[in-house]
């Protein structure tokens, strides 16, 4: 558990049924309210429902304080993130590898004519493999990347900016196989709708919104595929609880998601790790992903000031299993765990 983390009657359900059943309604309620507020949850016994609803709503009963979301920081404002990420990777009798990464990334949120402009600039890159610092072609060239995120007044996405020269980098650093199939996984277009995904899980989902603390929100979330599939994340969001953070009061927001397929960001790291060792021994062939047998699930916490969308502690982890077809000996089930501590320096 996160931080403490205190179980709401109820929630040790949802989660169950989220894991086991798909659950995920097609609609996001803004405020609490009992039934109305359940009215998303479908493909789970009416039981089941009527059990979980009565404990939500208990819950919003006792906890009605409501906190509404602003995107307003300090013009101006520059802070560091500092994120650490632990891979743990375990491919069956093919053995297991652990990669930790240190990240520290200088972040600068300037008003504009038209909005925002939130831009992210590497510091510095550290990563170890087993406990050895290694060098890696792709974490070289995404260490080098500026990026600008372009936003409206109350915070959402227009464009992102930066990700464009990211192709050419790459198809640089491998043989033109390699570098024509790695196109199809990093390119801008797959980078920016990832990185609008994350921004949108975090901060644009919630800008403009009021909830009651206890609130739980139920919703299915799409994402594209390398392929052009489209794959859907049950997401259920609950707002927890308000905690004292720095000289300010967060909310505290937990996440619980599943789905039937992986995704996107264990693919990519699975290619890179095969065209990777593709380009050290001169192999023409990487292994296929094949992301429709996969699965993934997981959970988040984050403390956030709600008047100004600034994150001050995040913590994710995810455990995803794809199945991956290696030349020379087959078809393998891969499992990674993965979890992302983001830690901010204001």
């Amino acid at each position: 558990m996160f931080l403490d983390e205190k179980v709401l009657p109820g929630e040790e359900a949802f989660e169950a049924v989220l894991t086991r059943s798909g659950a995920g309604g097609e609609t996001v309620p803004e405020k609490g309210g009992g039934m109305k507020m359940c009215s998303g949850l479908k493909k789970i016994s009416p039981v089941i429902v009527f059990s979980l609803c009565f404990c939500v709503s208990t819950v919003a009963a006792q906890a009605a304080e409501k906190v509404s979301f602003s995107f307003n920081p300090e013009d101006g404002i520059t802070f560091f993130q500092i994120l650490t990420t632990t891979r743990e990777r375990d491919t069956g009798g093919a053995g297991r590898q652990v990669d930790e990464a240190v990240s520290k990334t200088k972040i600068t949120m300037n008003r504009t004519d038209t909005g925002w402009d939130v831009v992210t600039e590497p510091v510095s890159t550290v990563m170890k493999r087993d406990g050895r610092e290694i060098e890696n072609p792709f974490v070289d060239v995404l260490s080098k990347l500026t990026v600008t995120y372009k936003l409206d007044p109350e915070g959402h996405i227009l464009d992102i900016e930066g990700y464009e020269a990211v192709v050419d980098a790459l198809k640089s650093q491998f043989p033109p196989p390699l570098g024509q199939q790695f196109a199809k996984t990093m390119n801008s277009g797959i980078l920016k709708e990832k990185a609008t995904s994350e921004w949108n899980s975090s901060v644009g989902d919630f800008v403009g919104k009021t909830v009651q603390i206890g609130d739980i929100w139920s919703a299915a979330v799409p994402y594209t595929l390398p392929d052009g599939s489209v794959l859907e994340y049950n997401v259920m969001t609950k707002f927890q609880a308000l905690e004292p953070c720095a000289q300010t009061q967060c909310v505290r927001i937990e996440q619980v998601s599943a789905n039937e397929d992986a995704d996107l960001s264990f693919v990519n790291e699975t290619l890179k790790d095969a065209a990777e060792a593709a380009r050290q021994t001169g192999e023409q062939n990487v292994p296929e992903i094949r992301a429709k047998d996969s699965t993934m699930e997981g959970r988040s916490v984050r403390l956030i000031d709600p008047k100004t969308m600034l994150i001050y502690h995040e913590e994710v982890e995810r455990t995803t299993t794809i199945m991956v077809d290696f030349p020379q000996v087959g078809v393998v089930p891969t499992t990674m765990k993965e979890k992302r501590l983001y830690e901010f320096e204001y």
